[in-house]
């Protein structure tokens, strides 16, 4: 679970910049994929799943129902790698 001020409001660039964050975490936790789960307003805690396989039951993992709508999965992290890489260049 991520707290994450001003989450609701955050940018364009403050998105990508925080998918480029869960990528790192979930590198140095030798996971291949991530998940958010987005918050509702006005609530800013996200909930980042790592996991291996994009098959995975990510509700399971978290041990709750999640509501699919909210949830965000990543590509897998050398796709991810390669948008980061591009993205904090700018």
């Amino acid at each position: 679970m991520l707290k994450i001020r001003g989450f609701n409001s955050r940018s364009a660039f403050g998105s990508r910049w925080l998918m480029c964050a869960y990528t790192n975490l979930a590198m140095e936790r030798n996971f291949n994929l991530w998940t958010a789960y987005y918050p509702t307003s006005p609530d800013e805690n996200l909930l980042l799943i790592f996991h291996n396989n994009e098959n995975e039951d990510v509700s399971k993992l978290a041990g709750q129902e999640l509501d699919k709508n909210r949830l965000v999965p990543s590509a897998p992290l050398n796709k991810m790698l390669a948008f980061c890489s591009q993205v904090l260049k700018k």
